[in-house]
């Protein structure tokens, strides 16, 4: 009797904290920037751990500018978010990237429901980009890396600067990877977890008792 019990409630337990889970998934495998503006990478859920890859490839440029690029998305339900990005600045007689930042943003705009992987879809419009969450610092071999943030569930966005040297017949590009999680279980899910746990005790004095 002791053991059935104790079997079921295990067998609860890991049922509830295994809800809604389900294999992570990369939302946005290899996105590619719309150069008509910021960029949608789709809605990742840090339950399962999702990511979505980004590029922006075949930088070139007749006259050296500054660029502001602005990458969407959406995490739901709340968790903890990561960037990690690299740049490739072409050899030649000027570096072609200089001065790469990147920022963590609250954000607002108009989204597709789908994100675009490749070519011309997932464009934003109406956007609006809110306050510094997280800045990336620069890492070892041209890498940067936001530090791990806690966010809300909503939109948010990564701006991207960088300063472009003409292109010399060269090009450069860039690239990286959002991630979510959530490591620790949410609250009502303990709260149920704690619920079951004190069922099962219960149930195990009454069978002592009988």
């Amino acid at each position: 009797m002791k053991l059935t019990q104790l079997a079921a409630a295990v067998g609860l337990v890991a049922g509830l904290l295994g809800a809604g889970s389900a294999s992570a998934t990369n939302v946005c495998a290899n996105c590619v920037y719309n150069a008509g503006g910021a960029t949608y990478l789709g809605t990742l859920n840090p339950l399962v751990g999702d990511i979505a890859d980004f590029t922006r490839p075949d930088l070139a440029v007749a006259v050296a500018t500054h660029v502001t690029d602005y990458w969407l998305f959406d995490i739901s339900p709340a968790g903890d978010f990561q960037l990690l990005s690299s740049f490739i600045p072409a050899f030649g007689t000027t570096a072609r990237i200089t001065n790469f930042t990147i920022g963590l943003h609250s954000a607002s705009g108009t989204c597709p429901t789908v994100a675009a992987p490749v070519g011309a879809g997932g464009l934003c419009t109406g956007v609006t980009i809110g306050s510094l969450l997280a800045t990336a610092t620069s890492q070892i071999g041209g890498a940067f890396m936001t530090p791990v943030t806690l966010v809300s569930a909503g939109r948010y966005a990564f701006q991207i600067d960088y300063d472009l040297a003409v292109a010399n017949g060269q090009t450069s590009s860039y690239n990286g990877q959002v991630s979510v999680t959530q490591t620790v279980p949410e609250p009502a899910s303990l709260g149920l977890v704690g619920i079951a746990l004190l069922g099962a005790a219960a149930g195990l004095r009454r069978a002592r008792k009988a």
